[in-house]
């Protein structure tokens, strides 16, 4: 399985707040990064995935180094991933957002999950009009179905 995790799940990792849905989703995004060394899980990620966790403020160096450590398999940005960002776009979702969906779709992850909602919801909508698209989630509700199954 290859898996595409945005930025928001990399924060996860170190976030340090206590909101009880925050936690879940850090413990979530920890279990899947565990599950995927016994499952042999490849996770993926862009040029675009890499700048934004080197520029974001709220990414300490040790979010840094696990993106580093666990994003294996990079994943070109095609001619197939800019007429998706520009259909993702065209759904309200925010360009950084559409250019990660876009690149996951055209390149065929099995997985993108994400914690941001409106990501979630746009993201859904926009997918309802792709054929194979690929399968969005919040990690928390992933990291339960797939518990469920085991």
């Amino acid at each position: 399985m290859r898996i595409y995790m945005d930025t928001c799940c990399y924060l996860r990792l170190t976030d340090t707040y206590r909101n009880p849905r925050v936690i879940l989703e850090k413990i979530a995004v920890a279990t899947i990064i565990g599950l995927s060394i016994k499952k042999n899980w490849t996770f993926a990620a862009s040029k675009a995935l890499d700048t934004e966790i080197e520029e974001t403020q709220n990414a300490t160096n040790v979010t840094k180094e696990l993106y580093r450590a666990i994003a294996k398999e990079h994943l070109p940005r095609t001619g197939y991933a800019d007429l998706l960002i520009k259909h993702y776009i065209s759904h309200n979702i925010r360009p950084m957002d559409a250019t990660h969906l876009a690149i996951a779709q055209a390149n065929a992850v099995d997985l993108f999950l994400t914690t941001d909602d409106i990501l979630l919801e746009r993201g859904a909508i926009a997918q309802s009009a792709i054929r194979n698209s690929i399968r969005i989630a919040n990690p928390l509700v992933w990291e339960k179905e797939i518990a469920n199954d085991n």
